[in-house]
């Protein structure tokens, strides 16, 4: 026991568990949601830092994304990555005993991925409360339908300023237009990534947005591996560096207040 405390308090670096703080919020239609906060490391005190949500796709959780939370955490930049309801540990309504069954209200044209705005709106809104969060620097990435749902919510909050959009599903999803919602983007930074197989959609979103001379010209990466969404990620090795690099270059680093 002795050995053990003793030990415990020996400086040294924290665990990744140690890393990441648990968060849970509720949503303005009383929706439980779970998510997980890694603060900007090596921040100085009295400095603001960027920073990014990251959204699963459909069927997935946070868990996907833990890895280019860590990677933007070590480079100056919060990450918050949550469970949208129905996933990971996002099952709870206040006042039901029946957890949420996302896939049984997607099938009776409830369109459930329309309604998760506002578990970003409430991450956003926690994140703003941080005193190391620049609240006008921020980004936003997802997976799939997760980038569909990222998509939509940033082009309604001009405090995200960059968004990498991972294996879009379609230019409309789950009741997402695409194209839409890209109009209202205002010259904001995107990168769309997808496989070959899944190029297409990047292309036809990227001739899109050429037709607004304002806007500014969508990024687009293939890369060599197939898969999509957190499949992805793991299969393309150096991706969720890149993709995490890519979005911190453009929110600028961490600025004194």
């Amino acid at each position: 026991m002795l050995v053990t405390l003793l030990l415990s308090l020996i400086p040294g670096e924290a665990t990744p568990a140690a890393r990441s703080e648990k968060v849970v919020l509720h949503t303005e239609d009383k929706f439980v949601i779970t998510g997980e906060y890694h603060p900007p490391r090596g921040v100085a005190k009295g400095t603001r830092a960027p920073a990014v949500l990251l959204v699963h796709d459909a069927g997935g959780s946070r868990a996907d994304l833990e890895g280019i939370a860590e990677i933007l955490a070590a480079s100056k930049v919060g990450a918050f990555r949550l469970d949208l309801r129905g996933h990971g540990e996002s099952k709870t309504v206040e006042g039901k005993t029946e957890p949420f069954d996302w896939k049984k209200a997607d099938m009776v044209g409830d369109k459930p991925f329309l309604k998760m705005h506002r578990e970003l709106a409430a991450a956003a809104e926690w994140l703003r409360g941080r005193p190391e969060v620049d609240v006008e620097r921020m980004g936003i990435v997802g997976l799939g339908s997760g980038g569909s749902l990222a998509l939509r919510f940033a082009s309604r909050e001009e405090a995200f300023r960059a968004a990498v959009l991972v294996s879009l599903p379609g230019l409309s999803d789950r009741g997402f237009d695409l194209t839409e919602d890209l109009k209202r983007l205002d010259g904001r930074s995107v990168l769309l990534v997808s496989d070959r197989e899944g190029s297409g959609v990047a292309k036809d979103l990227q001739k899109f947005a050429a037709q607004y001379p304002d806007a500014k010209p969508l990024e687009t990466r293939v890369t060599k591996e197939e898969g999509a969404g957190a499949a992805l990620l793991k299969a393309e090795k150096g991706l969720d560096r890149a993709l995490a690099g890519w979005i911190r270059d453009r929110l600028a680093p961490a600025k004194k207040e």
